[in-house]
């Protein structure tokens, strides 16, 4: 979902329902070593902000698992964006750590 920083401030992170107010589904996806420590490559959290979603993860999948997540890049929907991001439903996080290789 395709939404200019406006729209998601204006939105506010929250779908109406109703009269009740529920936290958008996020997927978080998990790539390389993050992947490895988390011991999955795909998650879905009910959170409002980044910050939020990546507080939920280390709390879920522990302390190896924030020390990736420290050297790595974190996207939503395929763009790099500030950790106090509002994410709306259907968001796609990626945890994107540092590789090496080559010849």
């Amino acid at each position: 979902m395709n939404m200019s920083p406006t729209e998601r401030y204006l939105l506010g992170g929250a779908i109406a329902t109703g009269n009740l107010i529920a936290m958008p589904t996020v997927d978080l996806r998990l790539f390389a070593g993050a992947r490895e420590a988390a011991g999955t490559g795909t998650a879905s959290f009910e959170v409002e902000t980044l910050d939020d979603l990546m507080k939920a993860a280390v709390n879920k999948y522990g302390e190896e698992f924030l020390k990736i997540l420290n050297a790595s890049r974190v996207w939503v929907n395929g763009e790099s964006v500030d950790k106090n991001t509002v994410l709306v439903e259907g968001d796609e996080v990626a945890v994107l750590p540092p590789v090496s290789g080559g010849l």
